[in-house]
């Protein structure tokens, strides 16, 4: 059951796209559980990978299925850690980013 609609996430998504590209980024990783809630509608065990240009990426611990049902955003996949992050942006056919945030909230 979705709480936040999928537009919505869009946009939140989007808006920290623009202050990203102003802050010079090319990537976020939103680790905190309040920021996944805010970004993905949902708090699983995970990581949202966010590239400046492009489709955001949830990679769910635990339970990816019901993320995908809680989430609006189109991409949820498994993952075991955060080794496995490099090789699922690549998979989605991001470069490897230059300069990365591992949390956005906190860097304000």
């Amino acid at each position: 059951m979705r709480l936040t609609p999928a537009t919505e996430l869009e946009h939140r998504c989007k808006r920290l796209q623009e202050e990203m590209a102003v802050a010079g980024l090319d990537a976020v990783i939103v680790m905190q559980n309040a920021d996944l809630f805010y970004f993905t509608g949902t708090i699983q065990s995970g990581n949202l990978y966010v590239p400046r240009e492009g489709q955001p990426i949830y990679m769910v611990r635990r339970d990816a299925g019901r993320a995908r049902m809680e989430s609006g955003l189109k991409d949820v996949v498994p993952f075991a850690s955060m080794k496995d992050v490099p090789r699922i942006v690549a998979e989605y056919g991001y470069l490897e980013p230059k300069r990365i945030v591992w949390s956005w909230m906190s860097c304000r």
